[in-house]
């Protein structure tokens, strides 16, 4: 009896990795049902905040010390590298917020002034250089791209 008991077992384990291995037909994709959300272009600002929509997640981050972060790394008063939520029920969706915190992270710190590479090679140089420095084509017509014959 012991024979015909390890001899199944053997059987079923066979069975087993033959399955595993896909020779009695692919497992489909799982279906992704989750809410997705709503994630703006741009930068992380008041606008951003009005307009993005958090998926929640059966198990996610703390909705009120997540909407308080976020405001607060808008506002400059905290270092996104610095956030910490607790995990609740129902809280925000955790890759969705953790994106949020990405985008934050890599915005550039101060706003870059486009002008201020102009303003100072026309004090070096005079307005006729700068000018022409801002003409991406060299031809005078900002964005042509049609030669002449």
């Amino acid at each position: 009896m012991t024979i015909v008991i390890v001899l199944a077992a053997f059987a079923v384990m066979g069975l087993a990795a033959i399955a595993g291995t896909g020779r009695f037909g692919q497992w489909t994709q799982p279906v992704d049902d989750s809410p997705k959300g709503r994630m703006p272009p741009g930068d992380l600002t008041d606008e951003f905040l009005a307009a993005v929509r958090i998926p929640r997640a059966m198990h996610g981050y703390a909705v009120d010390q997540v909407d308080e972060g976020l405001r607060d790394v808008v506002a400059g008063d905290v270092d996104p590298h610095a956030l910490r939520f607790d995990i609740r029920t129902r809280g925000y969706d955790m890759a969705f917020v953790d994106e949020i915190l990405d985008r934050a992270v890599a915005r550039p710190a101060q706003p870059v002034d486009a002008d201020a590479g102009v303003e100072a090679r026309e004090e070096a140089d005079g307005p006729i250089a700068a000018a022409e420095d801002a003409r991406p084509d060299g031809d005078g017509r900002l964005g042509s791209t049609t030669t002449e014959n």
